[in-house]
């Protein structure tokens, strides 16, 4: 939980490993803060996250040398 200058906070999302579209091109999850306070309130929030597609595979050659003339 991150604190702003004008007091208000906000949740930052943090990755442990890159995602990658080609194993899942979505993740759905719930977001559920609690204030722990008495009585405890709590509030959700649903997060929906699309992975982009990015050129992240190398070319593959079929030979190793190729001959070209311009």
């Amino acid at each position: 939980i991150q604190t702003r200058s004008d007091g208000s906070k906000f949740a930052e999302l943090v990755l442990q490993t890159p995602l990658d579209r080609e194993q899942q091109s979505a993740h759905q999850m719930v977001l559920t803060a609690v204030d722990g306070g008495a009585p405890e309130r709590s509030g959700t929030a649903q997060i929906d996250v699309t992975v982009l597609d990015a050129n992240d595979n190398a070319p593959v050659f079929d030979q190793s040398f190729y001959r070209v003339r311009l």
